[in-house]
């Protein structure tokens, strides 16, 4: 059996995320060289927003993470391709949160690149999986992270 190469896997993303952003209404354009700054541009109220796209490939648990330079894009969108057979688009702001409007996963984990970005990262304490620092104080990345870990200390 042959296997899928990345830059297939990549345009598959690209054209799995420029589809769902038509059929939200948006302008949706292309790039055509490999090698521009972002993947995609999209017009929006007018605006122009620039789109990377990244595929994340879920692990089992249902996590994904992926690492990208805040600096080239407006919009984060992540097509996944999960461990349980789901696929589906989600987006993310250059902040990790989420973007008016568009669909968001909180299983998916944006790590900004470079020391900047690495410092507003933390690594959740039952899980291991990194998470933005914008949750307060917390050291778990999910509710459902927090209950485990609370249930495992109780029943030992």
């Amino acid at each position: 059996m042959r296997s899928t190469s990345t830059s297939t896997i990549g345009a598959t993303s690209e054209l799995l995320v420029a589809a769902d952003l038509l059929r939200r209404g948006f302008e949706v354009f292309r790039a055509v060289s490999p090698t521009c700054s972002c993947d995609l541009g999209v017009l929006r109220d007018g605006r122009f927003l620039r789109v990377e796209v990244k595929t994340v490939r879920k692990s089992e648990r249902g996590a994904g993470s992926v690492s990208a330079d805040v600096s080239r894009f407006d919009i984060l969108a992540c097509a996944v391709w999960g461990g349980h057979g789901e696929e589906g688009v989600c987006y993310v702001a250059p902040d990790g949160s989420p973007v008016d409007g568009l669909p968001f996963d909180r299983s998916v984990f944006l790590a900004p690149k470079g020391a900047e970005g690495a410092s507003r990262m933390r690594d959740c304490a039952h899980c291991k999986q990194p998470f933005p620092r914008r949750r307060a104080r917390s050291a778990f990345c999910t509710k459902q992270c927090y209950d485990n870990a609370y249930s495992a200390s109780r029943a030992t």
